[in-house]
């Protein structure tokens, strides 16, 4: 009787731990979901992509196209954990009107509700 407990336990034990597991490995939120994707296009201001995704989880500013003759501010948003469920935005103009310029979602179809 007590080795069926103990192996009952065990295997409680090894699931929970597997949902754990999955479950901190989904570090995009809820609204990276192929719907939200597709209505991703280069133009798109940086309010539509707040609407859309929400807060990012960091956000920086650079200075993109060095090697032109016109180099510009940019800024890019990140949500995730880049290399595993990543998704960067990267934005050309001011503060106040900016516009998606180039973007990057990488994602574990298996962990994307």
């Amino acid at each position: 009787m007590l080795n069926i407990l103990s192996n009952h336990y065990f295997s409680l034990f090894t699931l929970l731990s597997a949902t754990l597991t999955l479950a901190s490995c989904s570090t995009l939120p809820v609204s990276f979901n192929n719907q939200n994707i597709m209505m991703v296009e280069q133009g798109m201001s940086s309010d539509q992509i707040l609407e859309i995704f929400g807060e990012p989880k960091s956000v920086s500013v650079q200075t993109c196209g060095t090697s032109t003759t016109n180099p510009w501010s940019c800024t890019t948003w990140e949500y995730g954990e880049y290399g595993y469920h990543y998704a960067s935005f990267t934005f050309a103009g001011s503060p106040g009107s900016l516009f998606l310029n180039h973007y990057n979602i990488d994602r574990d179809q298996l962990y994307v509700p």
